[in-house]
């Protein structure tokens, strides 16, 4: 599968957008027998967090012998 992202990308400097970005990775990934308890105000001064906002996919998959092209824009 090959494809392209367009979008925009900012360093989150804000700590507590940074801490909130990260507590929701973890309840992302938590499992109902594994629940991620949240990041502490300590760990998120320690930890990065990029947000990024695709504005525009587009990519081709092969099926068998037929090529499937496919496109998303943000409204």
């Amino acid at each position: 599968m090959a494809g392209a992202v367009q979008g925009d990308a900012r360093t989150v400097d804000d700590l507590d957008g940074r801490q909130a970005i990260l507590n929701e990775l973890r309840a992302r990934y938590g499992t109902p027998d594994h629940k991620r308890e949240p990041v502490s105000r300590e760990r998120a001064e320690k930890c990065g967090a990029v947000e990024i906002v695709v504005t525009r996919m587009a990519g081709r998959k092969v099926h068998a012998k037929e090529k499937v092209a496919w496109g998303w824009e943000a409204p």
